[in-house]
């Protein structure tokens, strides 16, 4: 009797140890449970990074390529935002008491209004521009800096804050001009978007 009361009561045993065994492998552990859910969350993370990623670098603005005398572009580069009016061109011979290199001096009269959340050198948001008679060539950069006689745009602006001045380029004689944003800064992703303005030599004054 006593045999078999121990048998049964061994036999309860091994049930119990059977029946927990099998409860454990059906649940996942929480270090398991953690695991997958930090997994997940670095995944939902990494596509919100790609995400801002390619939306940095496509920038926030379309090329602007069909501007004339008198209106404005914006342009966005990674010295800050900021808008460019052309408000007049004209042809110059002479700037203190020299001539031009090529056919002539275009004096650029520019708006420049900071459009970015931060402080904007107005100096190296013009140098971005260039001036070309031929869109396949590469333009001519902005030398208003050395001459007296021109008022260069210059300054650091606010957010919201702008300024005037002039720019200034070699140019050969032609018919039309474009001032553009310089090609190797778009090549580059120094500035995600073009803008260009177009101007025949009637309208310089």
């Amino acid at each position: 009797m006593k045999k078999l009361v121990k048998v049964a009561a061994l036999f309860a045993a091994t049930s119990v140890v059977l029946i927990a065994c099998s409860d454990e492998e059906s649940q996942p552990s929480h270090e398991e449970t953690g695991t997958e859910q930090a997994s997940t969350d670095d995944s939902n993370l990494d596509e919100e990074t790609d995400s801002e990623e390619s939306a940095l670098a496509e920038g926030r603005y379309e090329d602007q390529l069909d501007l004339r005398i008198g209106e404005t572009g914006t342009v966005e580069t990674t010295i800050g935002v900021y808008s460019v009016t052309v408000n007049k061109v004209e042809i110059v011979q002479e700037l203190d008491g020299e001539m031009s290199e090529l056919d002539y001096f275009v004096l650029v009269d520019y708006t420049l209004k900071n459009e970015g959340d931060e402080e904007l050198d107005a100096a190296n948001s013009i140098s971005n521009l260039e001036l070309t008679d031929d869109l396949e060539a590469s333009g001519f950069s902005d030398s208003a800096e050395y001459y007296e006689e021109v008022s260069p745009v210059e300054g650091t602006l606010a957010p919201g804050e702008e300024t005037t001045g002039q720019g200034l380029h070699d140019a050969y004689e032609n018919d039309e001009y474009y001032l553009r944003v310089a090609g190797g800064l778009v090549a580059s992703g120094a500035a995600k978007n073009d803008i260009r303005f177009t101007f025949e030599q009637s309208e310089m004054e």
